[in-house]
């Protein structure tokens, strides 16, 4: 891909120092042990589903790889397997980190399809009364607390996932990552994070 063909907003960017810090703390492994992943929700952007029909990196809908309307996937998350840093990928984190569109992953299942087929089962709850509702668990704002709030289903999701690492931002304006891993306490989760955008 040579040039992605979306406007910039005219709002808050990270500078290019910030971005080049977070490319780097979410560097693909390109190992033949573990891959590195994304979910991004293009509900939060209309921008965002035009980026990812440009992306040469191996893409799906989260919720289902049958055929469905454009309409639907426009406003869908994606699961997107990283290969490269392309500059679609530095788009994501310039436009999209700080604006709570997209986690990210390593995995050591390698092929979209079959980790979609693990965590599509996270996007339905069951509330108390036993009603099923609609469970943005990717949301940045979101995956934090319902990690930390109950083991077995921390343990769950991370069965086939290595780290989580969920971009956060703190009231002083300062970016980086909570990074959960498998076998570690939530009160031990790395929280790494560089000077702030302005």
């Amino acid at each position: 891909m040579q040039h992605l063909k979306i406007p910039r907003y005219n709002g808050v960017q990270l500078k290019s120092v910030e971005v080049d810090a977070m490319i780097a703390e979410l560097k693909p492994t390109n190992t033949t042990s573990e891959s590195l992943y994304m979910i991004i929700d293009c509900a939060h952007d209309p921008r965002i589903y035009p980026a990812i029909l440009q992306t040469l990196n191996a893409k799906c809908c989260l919720f289902t790889e049958e055929k469905i309307s454009e309409s639907i996937k426009a406003v869908a998350p994606f699961l997107v397997k990283i290969k490269q840093m392309d500059e679609f990928m530095r788009w994501c984190v310039q436009e999209g980190v700080h604006r709570n569109w997209m986690i990210f992953f390593t995995s050591k299942i390698h092929h979209v399809s079959d980790l979609r087929l693990h965590l599509k089962r996270f996007s339905i709850a069951q509330g108390p009364e036993g009603k099923q509702y609609f469970f943005r668990f990717y949301d940045p704002r979101v995956l934090p607390v319902f990690l930390m709030s109950s083991e077995t289903d921390r343990g769950e999701m991370l069965r086939h996932i290595v780290k989580i690492s969920v971009p956060k931002s703190s009231a002083e304006g300062a970016l980086g990552f909570i990074e959960f891993t498998m076998g570690k306490p939530a009160t031990q989760e790395r929280d790494s994070a560089w000077p702030g955008f302005s």
